[in-house]
């Protein structure tokens, strides 16, 4: 679409995308962060337990 409106129009689009693109990259970074953390803190609760002898 951008390319129907002129050259100027594509080449301010271009740095906006990426710009776009790395804060989601940031965000869905974050989401991976926090899943890992998760995991991890669910993984050692559940050795935990195990380890405990009634």
């Amino acid at each position: 679409m951008g390319a129907r409106q002129g050259d100027a129009i594509l080449a301010a689009n271009a740095p906006a995308a990426q710009l776009f693109q790395t804060f989601m990259a940031f965000g869905l970074d974050g989401f991976a962060h926090a899943a890992e953390a998760l995991g991890g803190a669910a993984t050692a609760h559940v050795i935990d337990m195990r380890s405990v002898r009634p």
